[in-house]
């Protein structure tokens, strides 16, 4: 036991015991004496504290089926610090403990949601969120002794929305020969696009051609031709139905020169 006892003249005294067991309950008690007797006893009733709580490991996150808007972060208890001590809790009662989870969009980091947890169940749904947006996610073990460190983040990214149907499919002009093709963007949404997909066939056979190009641009030249597919910008960034076939064929094949 140290002491550290106010100076003469004060009315307060301060004393503090040492090398006590973490997380215990104890009586204290103190009486006074003027050397020839002592007073009446005053008792109080007190707890230690547990340690701060161990670091809890990276959480992992799944995606649930059938959503594109929400995510389920999952964590597990945090080891055990010390020899003897409840796994993770500092010796505390877990049934005291808490979790902070913290997910933010890890493009710029930003808070997405902030809850506290208790210690079960071990997971947390996340919703409100974007399709094919990448979040990151974190937690933190929480005792009565306060936060223990921070768990490394987790990132994951949203499932994505099925796009729309591509709008404007128009032939825009022909020759005996070929095709030429223009649409307009779908709706997204919630995901960027990324490529097209074209099918042509004559009608009276079975046999359909494919190609999947990547969109760079929602101004496209599309030639089909019986052989092949070929997918250019339209460096013009004018509609295809305001040219004619020739110039816009002529137009694609010195852009593929």
């Amino acid at each position: 036991m140290s002491e550290n006892l106010a100076a003469s003249g004060s009315s307060t005294m301060a004393v503090t015991i040492t090398g006590l067991a973490r997380y215990t309950d104890y009586t204290v008690c103190c009486a006074a004496t003027n050397g020839a007797v002592w007073g009446s006893v005053m008792c109080v009733a007190t707890k230690t504290l547990p340690d701060i709580p161990a670091q809890t490991s990276a959480p992992t996150i799944t995606l649930p089926a059938g959503t594109t808007t929400a995510l389920r972060v999952v964590w597990t208890i945090p080891p055990s610090s010390e020899t003897g001590g409840t796994s993770g809790f500092g010796g505390g009662d877990s049934s005291e403990n808490t979790y902070i989870v913290e997910v933010r969009l890890t493009s710029d980091n930003s808070l997405v949601d902030h809850l506290t947890r208790p210690a079960t169940p071990l997971y947390y749904d996340v919703t409100g969120l974007k399709p094919g947006t990448e979040y990151s996610a974190t937690v933190t073990t929480v005792n009565l002794a306060g936060a223990g460190q921070t768990s490394p983040a987790t990132s994951a990214t949203t499932l994505t929305s099925t796009p729309g149907v591509v709008p404007g499919l128009n032939v825009t002009a022909s020759t005996a020969s070929e095709v030429a093709l223009s649409w307009n963007a779908p709706n997204s949404n919630g995901a960027v696009i990324i490529a097209y997909k074209v099918r042509f066939k004559a009608t009276s056979t079975p046999s359909w051609g494919t190609k999947e190009f990547t969109a760079n641009s929602l101004h496209l030249l599309i030639i089909v031709t019986s052989r092949t597919l070929l997918v250019r910008k339209d460096e013009a960034q004018q509609p295809v139905a305001k040219q004619s076939f020739p110039q816009a064929l002529a137009r694609l094949r010195s852009n593929m020169a």
